[in-house]
Formats: C-alpha cells, sequence, structure tokens
C-alpha cells in the first residue's frame, strides 16, 4: 500500500482536461474536496457518537422516513442509500464518474472551504477491490451482491475489511445529476482509507484557493452548477432568479 502520490496543481479547467490523459485507470472515480487536509472519511467516521450509534441512527431514520418517502424497497442497503442522500452519516463515501462534477465540489462556495486549497482525488475502483477481496470482483452493486453482507450494519462478522467500490440504483435525482458511485467502508476496519489504496490507484490534485474562483466561473458556463449539481427546484429557482437578477 502507498500514500497518495505528490499533489499537480490545478488553476483552471483546461489544467484538469490535459492531465486527465495520464490517468491509467479504464474507469476512473472523482471525488473532490474544499479543504485539501481532509482525509477520505466517511461522514459516519467523522464522529465518535455517530460511529458508536450507527444501528440507533438508521433505525430512527426509517421511523421518521416511513411517512414521508416511498418505502416499497425496505431492504437495508435501499435504506443505506436513501439515509446517505438524505444526509445521514453513513459509512458510504461519495465519488463521481464525471470528472468535472468532482472538480465543482472542489471549489463549491463553502464557508468551511473559504481560503483553502481544494482537492481532487482520482481513483481506480477496480483496483481497490481487487486488494479489499483479493481476487476480481469488478464494481459490486448494493443490494445484489453478496460479498457485501459482511459491510451491513447488522452484520456479525467484527472481522475488518478494506473498503470496497460500489454502486447503488439511481433512484434519488440527485445521484443520476452526479453520476454518483460510492466507496463503502468496513465498520470494524480501523485504516484509513488512504493506507488501503494499492499503489497507483489513488492520485490527487490540489486546487490553490485563488483558483476556486475562476474554476466556478468556468464550470458555470458548461452548467456545471449548483441547479445542474443539486437538481432540485429550490436550486433551479435560485439559479434562474440570479440569471435574471439586475444586480448581476
Amino acid at each position: 500500500m502507498s500514500a497518495v502520490p505528490e499533489d499537480i496543481p490545478i488553476e483552471c479547467v483546461e489544467d484538469l482536461i490535459r492531465d486527465l490523459g495520464t490517468v491509467e485507470a479504464a474507469t476512473p472515480w472523482f471525488r473532490g474536496q474544499v479543504d485539501n487536509t481532509w482525509p477520505l472519511s466517511p461522514s459516519l467516521l467523522r464522529d465518535g457518537g455517530h460511529r458508536d450509534h450507527e444501528t440507533d441512527m438508521l433505525k430512527r431514520f426509517k421511523q421518521e422516513a416511513a411517512q414521508l418517502v416511498d418505502v416499497s424497497d425496505s431492504s437495508e442497503w435501499n435504506w443505506l442509500s436513501m439515509a446517505q442522500h438524505h444526509g445521514l452519516p453513513t459509512r458510504l463515501l461519495d465519488w463521481t464518474t464525471n470528472p468535472l462534477v468532482g472538480l465543482f465540489f472542489a471549489v463549491e462556495e463553502r464557508e468551511d472551504g473559504r481560503g483553502r486549497a481544494g482537492r481532487l482525488f482520482c481513483l481506480d475502483p477496480i483496483a481497490l477491490n481487487e486488494v479489499t477481496f483479493t481476487h476480481g470482483t469488478g464494481i459490486l452493486l448494493l443490494g445484489q451482491d453478496a460479498e457485501l453482507d459482511d459491510y451491513l450494519a447488522g452484520s456479525s462478522n467484527r472481522q475488518g475489511r478494506g473498503p470496497v467500490a460500489v454502486v447503488a440504483q439511481r433512484t434519488f435525482g440527485r445521484i443520476s445529476a452526479q453520476a454518483g458511485v460510492f466507496t463503502l467502508s468496513h465498520r470494524a476496519d480501523p485504516k484509513s482509507f488512504e493506507d488501503h489504496a494499492p499503489s497507483g490507484s489513488l492520485r490527487s490534485w490540489i486546487i490553490p484557493a485563488t483558483a476556486k474562483e475562476p474554476i466556478r466561473q468556468q464550470l458555470s458556463a458548461m452548467r456545471v452548477d449548483n441547479a445542474t449539481i443539486y437538481a432540485d427546484l429550490d436550486h433551479w429557482a435560485k439559479s434562474i432568479s440570479e440569471e435574471y437578477s439586475s444586480e448581476r
């Protein structure tokens, strides 16, 4: 296993497009983070209270969601995907197959990223799964592939395994809009994501704080913005309002 290779700076969209030609993965995944110092850690693992009460939180979510959403598919994996979609801390970590979407999240205008350099990660998901399972599995589908049963919160297997690259059925508009895919961490795994990544399977680019606004403008011109990324009426209404505002 190896650490992430030295970062390459990105000052504009063209820099990323040019450097994508050096990516060797057949199906690379991307993840942008507004703070370049953040590790690749799922939301559940960033808070000890959340980590210790994973099943309790999911039960509470099911209790409240039943009256608000369609629960015709009541599988545990569907519940987990739904919880992730609505912001409940889970062991899923969001990635995308679209590098421009990943870049958007690295430069997104957020208070916790203000004045900080961002980072765009690139992962070879096939290589990650080959290391985790020691045999070829390809990309696994939540709710279908039995290899994932040990990753369920209620599983009795307490032997830690490495993270795994998975996809979910695109039942939520935002997952489709973001070309969303995931990595899933095991609840008993003490290692960081970076420690598991096989040599050459994980790299990143750094986006200087001063480059974020120019890149946001470039992405907006390409219709990669809040409205298309979040794909809900609130963001579309805000986008339309800003487009026609006399204060632009």
